[in-house]
Formats: C-alpha cells, structure tokens, sequence
C-alpha cells in the first residue's frame, strides 16, 4: 500500500512544512512505507518530479527536493512495496 498527499495552495509553500515537518510526516511514514518516494511539483509553469527507491527517512535527495522547492501545487507519495521488486 502506499501513501499520498496533493496539495493546492494560494501561496507557494515548501513541501517541508508537510512533508518533514508536519505531525504526520512521511519522513515518519516512511519507517512503514519504505520502498522509495516520489514528489512532484510546479516550477516555471513546468512539472518538475522527483523520485527515489531508498526511504525518505534516510534519503538526502528527499529533504534536498522538499526543502529546496516551492510551489502552490505538488504531489507526494511514498511506497510499502506489497508486489513487484523495487526498482
């Protein structure tokens, strides 16, 4: 099963403030979810992804695209692989 979260805002936001920093975090989630994480945003009018198969707890590149990105709309999502390999 996995875990996701969108969010439309009126103002930019940095992904953090929810995605670290929120009580229910997915760095926290991730502990369950382990098998990898994806973040999509806008930037520029352009869709900008980021995706990753190591945890969000332990991966820099998670915190790097959550703290260094801003924008009014983005998905998140983290993954408890129940099929399939991770890859």
């Amino acid at each position: 099963m996995c875990r996701m979260i969108g969010a439309i805002c009126e103002k930019e936001i940095e992904p953090r403030e929810v995605l670290v920093d929120g009580d229910n975090a997915f760095t926290y989630q991730s502990l369950e979810h382990p098998d990898g994480w994806g973040l999509v945003y806008y930037k520029d009018k352009l869709p900008l992804v980021k995706k990753s198969i190591v945890p969000a707890i332990i991966d820099l590149k998670f915190r790097s695209a959550c703290f260094d990105s801003k924008s009014k709309l983005f998905i998140g999502h983290i993954r408890r692989a129940t099929t399939g390999s991770v890859e």
